[in-house]
């Protein structure tokens, strides 16, 4: 069930209009392309178009034009993007941390976009040219040029970039997940709704540290979980990978739901594996599938297998599922990567 919906049901209707969602998405773009730019470091941007999956130059420069990308058609910066960015520039907890929450953003802006509106990106691209010329501001929403007239941003992409955050400023920014927080209006209802899932099944602490580079996972340090489910429209369920680590092994698992209250219908097959950050490799050994047959969408049932990575690195749990009883998920092949949890250092 698409988010717009399943929050619909549980009582939130205050959501934003289409020209408000397109305004935050605008935001969002604006400060992942700062966050990109500051990530780089001056590096060039072959960097990124080298190590993202389906990245090119071309794609790398619209990525860091920010807003701009609503009048353009290419792939938007979301979740995966960002956690492939960070394993690229191998980035530290707090700076790796803003980056893929502005990804979790983009992605459940996007969603509630093409909820409301067939064919929104041409219609978000007129509202963004149109905001842009009434304020007089190339590349800025009408957010975004209301907030320039109260902090400095960077005069041009060109330029050298400001300080880096320090560790600690970044601990601090963190903590409470102020990102989401700084959100304004009604819109925070659907990120809070995220938030607490993660909380609930992870930890709050937890959460913050998954994301840790160069660094051992602890033993005991329990599973982290993508946010929110993640629809697979073509089974009928939505889907959220986890990933432990502990006593030497990996515990590869995830959660799954029907979309519809009437449950699942035929037969569904479940997939999890576990996949290398770094190399994007598949274990074909770590490969389970699960049957899945949901009364409701209320029930919620796991798949789950236990395996030892082959190497120290960083991984991910990775998940799909599909109508029919195929050995493989559809996602198998070296292009794609599946809905993915976060990921964990693992040097045992």
């Amino acid at each position: 069930m698409p988010l717009v919906e399943q929050l619909r049901r549980r009582g939130y209707t205050a959501l934003h209009s289409f020209g408000q969602l397109v305004d935050d998405l605008a935001k969002a773009l604006d400060e992942a392309a700062e966050g990109l730019r500051k990530a780089l470091g001056g590096r060039q941007q072959k960097v990124l178009a080298n190590r993202v999956t389906g990245a090119s130059a071309s794609l790398v420069s619209r990525w860091l034009s920010g807003a701009r990308q609503l009048t353009e058609r290419n792939r938007l910066p979301g979740y995966e993007v960002m956690v492939e960015i960070v394993a690229a520039l191998d980035l530290p907890t707090g700076q790796a941390n803003q980056l893929v929450t502005l990804g979790e953003r983009i992605d459940i802006l996007r969603e509630q976009l093409e909820q409301a509106e067939r064919g929104w990106r041409a219609k978000a691209g007129e509202h963004y040219a149109a905001s842009r010329a009434a304020n007089g501001q190339a590349g800025l929403s009408s957010r975004a040029a209301d907030e320039q007239a109260h902090a400095p941003r960077e005069a041009a992409d060109e330029q050298a970039d400001g300080p880096q955050e320090s560790a600690e400023e970044a601990r601090e920014a963190w903590r409470a997940v102020p990102v989401w927080a700084r959100i304004t209006g009604r819109w925070k209802v659907l990120l809070v709704v995220a938030v607490l899932g993660c909380v609930v099944l992870a930890g709050a602490a937890l959460f913050a540290g998954h994301l840790s580079t160069g660094t051992s996972a602890s033993p005991s340090g329990g599973e982290v979980c993508r946010g929110n489910y993640q629809p697979v429209s073509r089974a009928g369920v939505g889907i959220r990978p986890c990933l432990e680590l502990n006593e030497g092994k990996a515990r590869i698992s995830v959660y799954i739901k029907a979309l519809q209250r009437s449950g699942t219908s035929g037969t569904v097959t479940a997939y999890v594996w576990l996949g290398r950050l770094e190399t994007k490799e598949k274990y074909r050994e770590s490969l389970r599938t699960c049957p899945v047959s949901l009364a409701d969408d209320k029930q919620v049932t796991t798949c789950v297998h236990v395996f030892t990575p082959p190497q120290p690195g960083s991984y991910y749990t990775a998940a799909s599922a599909q109508i029919g009883t195929d050995p493989l998920p559809p996602e198998w092949s070296p292009r794609h990567t599946g809905i993915q949890s976060p990921w964990l250092r693992w040097n045992p």
